[in-house]
């Protein structure tokens, strides 16, 4: 995972009836394990171990350059950050 390619990125929250999405416009390295992502509309502690590559969100029909999945201690999906390539 590199710390600068989330700073690129875009933050994907989705629920049933909800999207939130919000460009990436600061990381910070909270401590060696935790960072804290600030987007447009909000931001989001994360935990290292708990940020996974995937593809895509399975949500989102589109292809991207790079994705990551963001869970929170409990395993839960807190979010996404990527850069779409294309929109299928």
């Amino acid at each position: 995972m590199n710390i600068e390619e989330l700073k690129e990125g875009t933050f994907y929250y989705h629920k049933c009836g909800l999207l939130v999405k919000g460009e990436v416009n600061l990381v910070l390295e909270m401590s060696k394990d935790t960072l804290n992502v600030n987007f447009v509309g909000g931001c989001v502690d994360v935990y290292m171990d708990k940020i996974k590559a995937i593809k895509r969100p399975d949500n989102i029909i589109a292809n991207f350059e790079w994705c990551y999945k963001l869970k929170n201690e409990y395993d839960e999906c807190i979010g996404y950050i990527g850069n779409i390539k294309e929109i299928i």
